[in-house]
C-alpha cells in the first residue's frame, strides 16, 4: 500500500513542481517513510495540494504528507475511517466507535467460566468480525456524522 501511495503522491507533486523526479529509487525511499504511518491515498494527495498552494514552496517530503495525514479528522476518506475501525476493534471496552458511529457494538455476554484475560480476548475478536461484517455501515455513519469526541471535550 505504501508504495501505492508514494508513486501518486510522486506523480502529482511531480506534475507541480520540477524539482521532483520520481524515480523507481525515489518511490521506493517514500514507501519507507510512509510505512506504518498514518498515510492514506486521499490525505496524501490532498497533501500535495496545499503544500504547493502556498507561495514559493520547497520540494514536498515526505514528513510533510505524514504530518498533513495525521492532521486529518477520522471522516476524511472511507480508507481513514476504515483504519480507525480496525485500530479500535482491538479494543473491547472501548466507546470509540460508538462515539463515531453512533451504532452501539450489539450486548453479547461471553461464554461463562472464562478468565479475564480470555473473555477480553473473546470480546476482542467478537468486536473485529462484528466491525468487518458492518464495514460499509459503520464507514458510512463515520462520513455522514462527522463526530468529534475531542471537539465536544474542548480539546
Amino acid at each position: 500500500m505504501s508504495i501505492q501511495i508514494a508513486t501518486k503522491v510522486l506523480a502529482k507533486a511531480a506534475l507541480l513542481d520540477h524539482r521532483i523526479n520520481p524515480t523507481t529509487e525515489t518511490v521506493r525511499a517514500w514507501a519507507e517513510c510512509f510505512e506504518g504511518q498514518k498515510v492514506w491515498t486521499i490525505e496524501a494527495l490532498d497533501s500535495v495540494r496545499a503544500h504547493y498552494s502556498k507561495q514559493n514552496p520547497f520540494p514536498i517530503m515526505p514528513g510533510d504528507v505524514i504530518a498533513y495525514c495525521e492532521k486529518q479528522p477520522v471522516w476524511s476518506s472511507n480508507e481513514h475511517a476504515w483504519w480507525f475501525l480496525e485500530k479500535m476493534s482491538n479494543y473491547p471496552y472501548s466507546d470509540a466507535i460508538a462515539s463515531y458511529t453512533g451504532i452501539r457494538f450489539p450486548e453479547i455476554d461471553p461464554p461463562a467460566g472464562q478468565s479475564l484475560e480470555q473473555e477480553r480476548a473473546w470480546l476482542k475478536e467478537t468486536r473485529r468480525k462484528w466491525v468487518h461484517e458492518n464495514r460499509q455501515t459503520l464507514i458510512g455513519a463515520i462520513l455522514s456524522n462527522r463526530h468529534n469526541p475531542q471537539r465536544e471535550l474542548g480539546a
